[in-house]
């Protein structure tokens, strides 16, 4: 059975196009299916618009249906299948529609290219961006499909340890990193540290922090690196130099016993003397800390060179 609904516009002189919304307009209405209307009955709707005495203009038909069914939901979220496979991922339907059927669509060049059902695991795609679609449909409802683009690929993820100053005056210090200009977001870095050149170690390891204190030592020079993982389990590659390097500077004191001033420092360094704090400055052959200063100069000075 067909019904007609015939609304009248009226307006003086309708906009013409040429810019804007200029000649341009919809109309929305809504419909109450009558008692008697079975499950399942399609509704069709077209139509036909005049303007002046033009011929109509005829709308795509549309289709509704008359269902006690959910309208279908469709969403999911992907993982990291194996962090030592970074390029499989599984993927979860969320949407939580009893009955649902769902259409998975990993793109070309991914095993398998396409999946149904609920819990696709282990999809294995090839290197970079990639974008999943998933369709939901119950009866003859579907949902608007839903859609996820992710990065695939060693390196996807970028992190680095923040610049820190050349050097530190105390040998405890802050160390900071982070997903700078990143195409992907971290989960979580492991932070590495080199002294004096020698193999780098693990500062901090998997952890969603971005800063930590360090404890150092005077007199020796550190050098940091941080790799990170993003939330599909992708490992950042591990950079052929260090992010950033700094030196705890040596401490050098100067106390008085009762025949002799005693210099002290901590940390390796060279002990040099001048008679002007200018210069030239002198190496004191064989100098070791704690070192001994017979009061028989009428003006001194020393530093530690590293």
């Amino acid at each position: 059975m067909a019904h007609e609904a015939v609304l009248f516009l009226l307006r003086e002189r309708a906009p013409r196009g040429g810019g804007g919304e200029a000649g341009h307009g919809f109309v929305r209405f809504q419909v109450r299916p009558r008692l008697d209307a079975a499950l399942w009955t399609p509704i069709y709707n077209t139509a036909q618009i005049y303007f002046d005495l033009n011929p109509a203009v005829v709308t795509a038909t549309t289709v509704n249906t008359l269902t006690e069914d959910p309208m279908p939901a469709a969403s999911f979220t992907v993982n990291a299948a194996n962090p030592a496979n970074p390029v499989a991922r599984d993927f979860t339907y969320t949407g939580a529609t009893p009955g649902v059927d769902l259409q998975w669509d990993f793109g070309s060049g991914s095993l398998p290219a396409t999946a149904i059902g609920p819990n696709p695991s282990g999809v294995v795609f090839p290197p970079g961006v990639q974008r999943v679609i998933l369709r939901a449909s119950l009866g003859d409802c579907t949902a608007e499909p839903a859609v996820q683009v992710f990065t695939v690929g060693s390196g996807a993820v970028q992190s680095r340890v923040r610049p820190l100053s050349a050097a530190q005056d105390l040998p405890d210090f802050t160390v900071e990193w982070d997903d700078w200009e990143s195409e992907m977001p971290a989960q979580n870095y492991t932070i590495y540290v080199s002294e004096d050149g020698g193999p780098f170690s693990e500062f901090q390891s998997h952890t969603a922090e971005v800063s930590a204190g360090f404890s150092g030592r005077r007199g020796h020079t550190y050098s940091f690196y941080s790799r990170a993982t993003d939330s599909f389990g992708q490992v950042e590659d591990a950079p052929t130099t260090a992010d950033t390097s700094t030196t705890v500077r040596t401490r050098l004191e100067v106390n008085r016993s009762p025949t002799s001033l005693v210099i002290t420092w901590d940390g390796p360094g060279q002990l040099q003397t001048a008679t002007e704090v200018s210069g030239p400055w002198e190496s004191v052959s064989n100098a070791t800390s704690p070192y001994p200063v017979l009061s028989t100069y009428a003006q001194r000075f020393f530093r530690v060179i590293q």
